[in-house]
Formats: structure tokens, C-alpha cells, sequence
């Protein structure tokens, strides 16, 4: 038998060596794998290729090792194909698919009206999300209707009723008290109290509702009361809310309003402030509210009273008041 010298072993090797790593860099066909023709391929719909056969950075179903394709399962440009766990929303090539919010999202916490995709709503009938009660307030971004049944918790709110037909100065409705100073109250007819002319207090301004309203100076601390028929409830949320008119008379026209408070009683001891009814200077009624937490003694707080309070003297008119409760109603 004739020997092969050494060199033409070493010769016939490197042929070897030569064809084996052509075969390792020359694509295999393979009938499951196709060039993309647009964005699609076995990875479920997201790729990010624009049209490229592997997606940017990621192992596609079009990529080939060894001859041998790693498909199934590929994760691609942060989508999980098959068994992803998307629910909530996609997050297709990196970001979202400009389509509206997948089902049970709540849009990065954003207000749309009343009404969160897939979650609560103003309308549904349940009180979820930041509503003070059911279907209002908070992201509502509406006003809690009175709980049903209360109405105003103030009697005579509309100062209409008075106890005679007493006319002058320092008279008070039928209800309601004064703590210091004289308030009075202004009839469009002069039937009870003042005129609205009288003084040039109140020239040109006719009740907001009906026919009388009432009005006090803060420079005489014309404070006023009533004691409530039964006291508010700790922890619950109530509302206050009037209409205010500046007086006419250059001297005491300029804004004010009332700060709101419960005592113990009408000499005001365990005094407990719980908000105001804002300045008014404008010629006209101007509706003022706000809303507030009966504290922890309000069982012993019995007494509502309002102090006029402004910047400079000031004798606001006041109508149409009442304190109704916003929250904790009964089924």
C-alpha cells in the first residue's frame, strides 16, 4: 500500500476544514422560514424590524443557528409571544399601540369624563375610587347632593319666616339670634326689619329668594346663631352653602364675608370654626359653599353661628343659607 506523505494529509484536512465552515455561514432553506414581507412573522404580530428578516436585537423566527431555526417563544422588542402577559396594554415595539386603553386599564390615572375604561365611573352606582360619595365629588369633579330625606339641617334658612311685623333695625328672622351687635333684616317691602334703601345699605338690591334677607357689619361684630334642632354627626361630611351681596354704601361695600363656626352654646364657649363663606364683591348674589368634617365633639357642639369677616369694613348680605349632609346617608 502506498503512503500519503505528510503534507498531503495536512493538504486534505484543510479542504476539509475549508468546506465545513462554508457549510456553517451558507443559509439552509427552510420552509417554516420565510424573509419578512412587512412587519410580521411567528412573533405574534410585533415586530420591529420595518420589513427585515431578524427583528433589532432579538432572536426572530426567521434567524437561523446551525442550520437549525429557534422560533417559538422568542421574546420580541418586550412583548412575550405566546403566553405574553400583556393584559393591561400592549406595549407593542416598545410603546403603546396608539389605539384606545385595553380592557380593565385605568388611563394613567387621567379624569375622562366620568368614566375610566373598564373600571369605576360617576354613574355606576357604587362609591370607589376618590368619590367623597356615591357618583360625586373627588375625580367626579361634581357636587354631593344632600343625602336623601335630610334636606337643610337649618331651619329658616331662607330668613322668610319672622316672628311679627316689627320694623328697624337690629331684627332677626324667626330661628335665629344675635350673639353680639345688632344684624338686621332687609324686607323688599319694608314688612319686617329695613327696607333695603334704608341707610343706602342696600340701594337697588331686592332679595335673592323671596322676600327678605339679612345682613350684618364686621365692625360691630354682628355675630348670629341658631341652635340646631339635633347636632352634627363626628366624622361625617357636611356642606354649607349661600348666596352673598355686597352692600351698596361706598363705606361698607367693600368684599367680605362670614366665617362659620359651632359652640357649645350662644356664648360661644368649645368654639369650633369650620370654614367660611368666601368674600363677595361683585354687584350682584354670589353663590358660596365649602364643606367640611363634623369634629370629634360635635354631639356637644350645638350652636351654628357666622361672624361677617373682611379686610376693611364690611356688611355683606346674606340669603338662601343651608347646611345639608354629603356623606354617611343611610341605606
Amino acid at each position: 500500500m502506498r503512503r500519503r506523505s505528510r503534507s498531503g494529509l495536512a493538504g486534505i484536512a484543510l479542504l476539509v476544514v475549508v468546506a465545513a465552515c462554508a457549510n456553517e455561514t451558507t443559509p439552509l432553506p427552510d420552509a417554516a422560514v420565510r424573509a419578512d414581507a412587512g412587519p410580521s412573522s411567528r412573533d405574534g404580530g410585533t415586530n420591529r424590524d420595518g420589513g427585515d428578516d431578524a427583528d433589532a436585537g432579538v432572536v426572530d423566527s426567521g434567524a437561523l443557528r446551525d442550520g437549525g431555526a429557534i422560533d417559538a417563544g422568542a421574546r420580541d422588542s418586550g412583548l412575550r409571544d405566546a403566553g405574553d402577559h400583556d393584559a393591561g396594554f400592549d406595549r407593542d415595539a416598545g410603546d403603546r399601540d396608539g389605539g384606545p386603553p385595553d380592557a380593565g386599564t385605568i388611563d394613567a390615572g387621567t379624569r375622562d369624563g366620568g368614566v375610566r375604561d373598564g373600571g369605576p365611573s360617576c354613574n355606576d352606582g357604587v362609591r370607589n375610587a376618590d368619590e367623597i360619595w356615591v357618583d360625586c365629588g373627588g375625580w367626579c369633579n361634581n357636587v354631593c347632593p344632600p343625602c336623601p330625606g335630610t334636606g337643610n339641617l337649618l331651619r329658616n334658612g331662607d330668613f322668610e319666616a319672622v316672628p311679627s311685623g316689627a320694623t328697624g333695625q337690629g331684627l332677626l328672622p324667626s330661628e335665629w339670634v344675635a350673639l353680639s351687635g345688632s344684624p338686621d333684616t332687609y324686607s323688599n317691602d319694608g314688612s319686617y326689619g329695613l327696607l333695603p334703601e334704608a341707610f343706602g345699605n342696600f340701594t337697588g338690591v331686592v332679595a335673592y329668594d323671596g322676600l327678605r334677607f339679612v345682613g350684618a357689619w364686621n365692625s360691630a361684630q354682628e355675630d348670629f346663631a341658631q341652635t340646631l334642632t339635633s347636632t352634627l354627626t363626628a366624622g361625617v361630611r357636611y356642606r354649607v352653602e349661600a348666596v352673598l351681596h355686597p352692600a351698596t354704601r361706598p363705606d361698607l361695600s367693600n368684599p367680605g364675608g362670614y366665617d362659620v363656626g359651632l359652640a357649645a352654646d350662644t356664648a360661644r364657649n368649645a368654639s369650633h370654626f369650620i370654614g367660611r363663606l368666601a368674600d363677595t364683591s361683585t354687584p350682584a348674589w354670589d353663590a358660596r359653599a365649602f364643606e367640611f368634617i363634623a369634629p370629634a365633639n360635635a354631639s356637644a357642639l350645638e350652636v351654628f353661628f357666622l361672624e361677617p369677616d373682611g379686610a376693611a369694613s364690611t356688611y355683606p348680605g346674606l340669603d338662601a343659607l343651608s347646611l345639608v349632609q354629603t356623606t354617611s346617608c343611610a341605606p
